[in-house]
């Protein structure tokens, strides 16, 4: 009996074993989990960068006969450059006014234009090219006293000025005295203002479109449009007007809709350089 007990249990445990064995290999080759699917690295794609706005710095000559555009100005809300003439009854005024109100304020110097450019007796204060720089600067002194606060300075007519080498390297000495900037309003294509600018070191911009020759709605808008086509071509442009009633209405109706066609409106003195 011994023996047989003996013989039974081992054949219970090399049979339990080889189970054992045979239930391993069974899992091993036979019940493998599935394979894990392959990760997918999902794409992203990168947001387009914005592209700038193309600016555009809308300057109003000739402010300080009167005040009766001021306020239509200033409901526009929206960066407008006022361009004041010297020693005229509103000259101080328009002027302090303006930056009251947040807007900037630039001289806009009376200099001579030829016999054949001239449209009206010179105003006071005008720059001359028979004068010498010591009379220069006394005459540019006396005109920025009378538009306190000014940033910058731009020319009103000035066709034989601008012309002059001499004198306006002697009206850039006083400009850069001050740390203004200069915007050439461009009344003739001989104008020398770039060069001297450049020679004297003072921050200078030039205009691209005059937008009321022709006190007219249409025109005006048509000027605008050429403006806004240049300004996103080369980035930036300056538009001139005047103090006109016709001009400012224009302009509440057109710079909205020129901000809708991707124009940012800035202040002239963002585009000198």
């Amino acid at each position: 009996m011994y023996k047989n007990d003996k013989e039974i249990a081992i054949t219970f445990i090399a049979g339990v074993l080889i189970g054992a064995l045979a239930l391993g290999l069974f899992i091993k080759f036979f019940m493998k989990k599935p394979p894990a699917p392959p990760v997918r690295i999902k794409k992203t794609v990168a947001a387009p960068i914005a592209k700038p706005a193309a600016r555009v710095a809308i300057i109003l000559d000739d402010f300080g006969y009167n005040y009766k555009n001021v306020e239509a100005v200033f409901k526009i809300r929206r960066p407008v450059t006022f361009s004041v003439l010297p020693n005229l009854t509103y000259s101080r005024t328009i002027s302090r006014q303006a930056q009251e109100m947040g807007y900037k304020v630039i001289l806009h110097l009376p200099l001579e234009p030829y016999e054949r450019d001239r449209i009206v007796k010179p105003e006071l204060g005008t720059i001359t090219v028979d004068m010498k720089p010591e009379q220069v600067g006394a005459v540019f002194s006396k005109d920025l006293e009378s538009t306190p606060g000014a940033a910058g300075v731009s020319n009103h007519q000035g066709s034989e000025a601008t012309e002059n080498e001499p004198l306006m390297k002697a009206v850039f000495v006083e400009i850069k005295k001050r740390g203004l900037f200069f915007v050439d309003s461009l009344v003739t294509n001989r104008s020398v203002c770039k060069k001297v600018a450049k020679d004297c070191d003072i921050r200078f911009a030039s205009r691209d479109i005059f937008l009321d020759n022709k006190e007219d709605f249409e025109y005006i808008s048509g000027q605008m449009q050429r403006l806004i086509k240049l300004a996103k071509k080369k980035g930036f442009a300056v538009g001139i007007g005047h103090d006109r009633t016709a001009t400012v209405a224009a302009l509440a109706r057109l710079m909205p809709d020129a901000e809708k066609n991707g124009i940012k409106f800035v202040f002239v003195s963002e585009l000198v350089k």
